[in-house]
């Protein structure tokens, strides 16, 4: 005759009691293990900062950016959110990670969940195989405790018992692999091109979904050559935009890095331009690259009238995308440079940027044409003796 379900619990329980009292504390020590193993995010404690951001994550909140040094935890992070959005809140009652899952702006199951990996390989490598399925540094978030129903490795899906879907996507896949689907969370993880996020984002329009950043922001806001989408994020929150916020986790400040390691990280990114992104999560501005030894109390002088047999020069940095920058030079006999003139535009077509360049009529363009042409140009004398520098 088969026992109930119930009567071999209590059997269970009676060997146990019968056990000496430290025989069964380590029997329970050992069970409690293995469902930790099991169900790890049940059991996922955060660190202080983590604990923070988590708490930033509220109803309110459409976007939620989690900007973090290299190894700060914001992957982990992620991938605790990810999995918490697929099981719903009342998997998590009662038990320790409850308090970190009660007040994150998780809808009833099923939900859609797409993680989304900046290149295959990190998708595959990190994202599915260390953090969701396997582990590494901590047992996998993924429980094995019968509320995953199937996980088709090759396709990058995880159904689960309550009908969520979790489908891992790269972002080199481009934009076109992004579209049609209703998506009730978008965990991006680290910065992708600007129009994978914004097809990312209307995939969360019709259902009132969220957006979740996980990110080392290493592109130089001040270069021109991709869209700081996420800066500009940034900067929208900062002005007040009630759908945004932004979280900062520092590299430095993890229990999870050893010290040594960290005093490493200090030395090798000393006076690195990416090294407040790489320690602290900040944006990056590579100024000075070029001229790191500009002082304007040296550089910057009152203006002066240009005779008119200096040479003068332009240089254009024109881009066809992004940031089209130029500079007006003047050269004194002594072989002294004076800047009297700049030009700064964004996403200007090539053909408007050359011709105000001739329209202002200067002696000498020498353009930067990069891949759009490696062509200079000689312009005809000017009269422009009025024109005053203010730097050198």
């Amino acid at each position: 005759m088969s026992l109930s379900s119930q009567d071999k619990t209590e059997d269970v329980l009676n060997r146990l009691n019968r056990l000496p009292e430290t025989e069964r504390l380590a029997v329970l020590d050992a069970l409690q293990e293995k469902r930790k193993q099991k169900t790890f995010v049940k059991y996922f404690e955060p660190w202080s900062e983590q604990k923070t951001a988590l708490t930033e994550f509220t109803s309110g909140k459409k976007i939620f950016g989690l900007l973090g040094g290299n190894r700060s935890g914001k992957t982990v992070l992620g991938a605790f959110i990810a999995v918490a959005w697929c099981l719903g809140k009342e998997y998590f009652r009662d038990e320790p990670a409850w308090e970190w899952v009660k007040d994150l702006p998780i809808p009833e199951p099923p939900n859609n969940v797409w993680v989304v990996g900046v290149t295959n390989n990190v998708l595959r490598d990190v994202i599915w195989y260390e953090k969701l399925r396997h582990g590494k540094a901590h047992p996998p978030f993924l429980p094995t405790d019968g509320s995953v129903r199937d996980c088709k490795d090759g396709d990058f899906q995880i159904f689960f018992e309550n009908g969520s879907l979790l489908t891992g996507k790269s972002a080199e896949a481009g934009r076109d692999k992004f579209q049609g689907a209703s998506i009730d969370l978008v965990w991006l993880d680290e910065e992708c091109e600007q129009d994978v996020f914004d097809e990312c984002y209307q995939r969360t329009v019709d259902c009132a979904g969220r957006l979740l950043l996980t990110l080392t922001p290493l592109t130089d806001i001040n270069s021109g050559v991709r869209t700081p989408w996420v800066f500009d994020l940034f900067e929208e929150y900062l002005a007040g935009d009630p759908s945004l916020v932004f979280c900062q986790l520092s590299t430095l400040n993890s229990p999870f890095v050893p010290q040594d390691e960290k005093k490493k990280l200090i030395e090798k990114w000393a006076g690195d331009p990416e090294e407040g992104a790489r320690l602290y999560g900040k944006f990056v501005r590579r100024s000075g690259l070029v001229y790191p030894w500009f002082d304007k109390s040296k550089h910057i002088i009152r203006p002066i009238a240009i005779p008119r047999f200096w040479q003068r020069i332009v240089s254009i940095d024109p881009a066809a995308t992004g940031v089209t920058a130029a500079i007006w030079i003047a050269v004194d006999e002594n072989g002294n440079y004076y800047a009297y003139r700049e030009y700064y535009e964004r996403d200007r077509a090539h053909s408007y940027t050359e011709n105000l360049v001739f329209q202002l009529d200067y002696l000498k363009l020498v353009k930067t044409m990069d891949s759009l042409s490696r062509k200079s140009t000689s312009l005809p004398p000017s009269h422009l003796e009025q024109d005053t520098p203010s730097s050198i």
